[in-house]
């Protein structure tokens, strides 16, 4: 089974009352999904399946207007993020059977995009739009789509029922679950 769907996505922003900036930001996704099952024998089955997900940065990390209220500490969104992208691939056992169902999964899934805030130590004057810049060191914060995350996950349930009519026993157990984040926020001197 495959599936293909675009997403198109409009924030028009205006600011009525308030300091800020109109602006606006359109998003176009195609999101995949494949997923495909093979009947093993009568009481098993493998799954494996791939899907995207997509999380799109709200107001807060587009919007461009500086925020100067602290003069030693400027902060500004940026309108050129793009939508996150997650990539998940999953690969699943079932065997049923009148007394034992068992139920194994692996996944995997990454993100090479995730927006990250991003801290530098700066002139002032180097700041676009800054109103009367003193010269002086500031550190500006903004956002970008610089992280990368892992992660791998094995999981396991069995439902052992010895006598079909009176009750059951389950266990169920996460294996082995690994993350790994990384992302380049750092303060460095320009």
């Amino acid at each position: 089974r495959l599936g293909l769907r675009y997403e198109h996505t409009i924030q028009d922003v205006k600011y009525l009352l308030g300091r800020g900036d109109d602006f606006r930001k359109d998003f176009d996704d195609l999101v995949p999904s494949a997923s495909i099952g093979y009947r093993l024998t009568d009481t098993q089955n493998l799954r494996l399946g791939y899907n995207m997900r997509i999380y799109r940065p709200g107001i807060w990390y587009l919007n461009p207007y500086l925020d100067d209220s602290n003069p030693s500490s400027i902060s500004q969104g940026n309108p050129n993020l793009v939508s996150e992208k997650s990539h998940s691939f999953s690969l699943g056992f079932n065997s049923f059977t009148n007394k034992l169902s068992v139920n194994l999964s692996l996944r995997y899934s990454f993100t090479n995009n995730s927006i990250e805030s991003v801290s530098s130590l700066v002139s002032d004057n180097d700041i676009a739009d800054l109103q009367n810049p003193t010269g002086k060191s500031v550190l500006y914060t903004t956002y970008r789509n610089i992280g990368k995350t892992r992660s791998a996950n094995l999981s396991a349930y069995a439902n052992y029922n010895p006598f079909t009519s009176i009750s059951d026993l389950n266990l169920s157990t996460k294996s082995l679950s690994i993350s790994q984040m990384s992302s380049f926020a750092s303060v460095c001197r320009s």
